[in-house]
């Protein structure tokens, strides 16, 4: 049996990904929806490139660190170190993405 599957399944979880991020951009979503949105689809990917995954991984564990370490202080907003942090882990979060559906196009999924 094939394994094409997984990487439907996969590129259908990048997808969402990306979308995730997008809707974190626009405001749509808050940041602790985001970190445990991606945590999730992370999780679920099937055959995922494991140096990916974890170059992703590095990515969402700044989100997860941002959003602890608010949670600690008893923040409600995030200071401007805060939102500089979590914009630079999203943009490189999105370019990886970007690049995995890019790949993942052009192998014909």
């Amino acid at each position: 049996m094939s394994d094409a599957w997984k990487t439907e399944y996969d590129h259908r979880q990048y997808e969402a990904m990306a979308v995730a991020l997008q809707q974190y951009g626009d405001g749509t979503i808050n940041l602790p929806s985001l970190v445990s949105g991606l945590e999730s689809l992370l999780a679920s990917l099937e055959a995922a490139d494991q140096d990916w995954v974890e170059r992703f991984r590095s990515e969402w564990w700044t989100l997860e660190q941002v959003y602890a370490v608010a949670i600690d202080r008893g923040q409600t907003d995030l200071s401007a170190e805060e939102v500089a942090e979590v914009s630079t882990a999203t943009a490189n979060m999105r370019n990886l993405l970007t690049n995995r559906l890019a790949i993942q196009v052009g192998q014909g999924t």
